[in-house]
């Protein structure tokens, strides 16, 4: 094969594979806001609210998140002394609640 084959290739799959990924951020944004939405209903909160982990200890849910690794997790802010949000980020699973 040629030079010129091999790099024409080469820019073939990775025109499919730019493809690709940008399918599956489409469907990681969509399974976000789908998971979101039902652990929302399941634990009757919203942004802003008090939740507690199975641990007992009480955060401030914020929203859901995709991580830098590709998981989809729950972002809080921890509770202060005085009972109010931090600003500092928790990442949590959902199985945490």
């Amino acid at each position: 094969m040629q030079v010129k084959e091999i790099e024409s290739q080469i820019k073939e799959i990775n025109g499919k594979m730019e493809n690709l990924r940008s399918q599956k951020a489409d469907l990681m944004g969509q399974l976000r806001d789908a998971k979101q939405i039902e652990f929302e209903a399941k634990h009757g909160v919203k942004s802003g609210d008090k939740l507690t982990t199975k641990d007992g200890t009480v955060y401030y849910y914020d929203r859901f998140i995709i991580s830098c690794y590709g998981n989809i997790i729950v972002l809080c802010h921890p509770a202060k002394n005085d009972g109010t949000a931090s600003k500092a980020d928790r990442h949590l699973c959902e199985d945490d609640f």
